[in-house]
């Protein structure tokens, strides 16, 4: 009777480390993963060969409008059934920036991860079903201030319970655009110019 016991325990065990997170990151029980990106539940070292999953931005600098982020296999037939996504600073570090969207999808779902300069918004997203995908598309809106050297979004994609690979990278996402915030210091400077043209040619013109 003991060992039955025994063996049924160790077959539970077994059974929840390998299951996996089929309704995405456990956040509220294991916040390290907001930090590590590393699925502990997995039971499983990531892969180290290429991965067969890329990210794509609808565009590389945004001031304050949302952007779309896709991510999507390489060969179209690898498909994933998980993912975790962060925004990270392109310079390093381990800080989630931004808010993140589903575009409406229920598959997808924004977490509120600890380690972002604002924890009360979706500043991370995963997967809410393992389902078998072939493509995701979600939003990333920036934070109101930018992030100084740009943005890149840092994912692990999951193709099975032990397949799974981490930091899966976007191209870097400047924010605010190059020249924003120049051009924004220059409209004081603009206007006055402006006003005293006027003033100007009124005086010529009252001449």
């Amino acid at each position: 009777m003991a060992f039955v016991t025994r063996a049924a325990v160790l077959l539970i065990v077994v059974c929840a480390s390998t299951d996996g997170y089929k309704t995405g990151p456990p956040i509220s029980e294991d916040r390290t993963i907001c930090v590590t990106l590393y699925p502990e539940g997995h039971g499983a070292i990531p892969k180290m060969s290429p991965p067969p999953f890329r990210i794509d931005v609808s565009d590389t600098c945004t001031t304050k409008d949302p952007i779309f982020v896709t991510i999507s296999t390489t060969d179209n037939k690898t498909w994933f059934e998980g993912i975790f996504v962060q925004a990270r600073s392109a310079r390093g570090g381990n800080q989630t920036y931004g808010e993140f969207g589903t575009n409406g999808d229920p598959q997808l779902q924004g977490l509120k991860c600890h380690n972002s300069p604002n924890a009360n918004v979706d500043n991370s997203i995963a997967h809410s079903q393992a389902k078998h995908y072939f493509s995701k598309k979600f939003t990333w809106k920036p934070p109101p201030n930018g992030v100084e050297g740009g943005v890149t979004f840092l994912a692990t994609v999951v193709h099975e319970t032990e397949d799974f690979w981490m930091e899966v990278k976007s191209p870097v996402v400047a924010t605010p655009c190059a020249g924003a915030a120049g051009a924004a210091a220059l409209l004081p400077k603009l206007a006055a110019f402006v006003l005293t043209a006027a003033i100007a040619y009124y005086n010529c013109a009252g001449q």
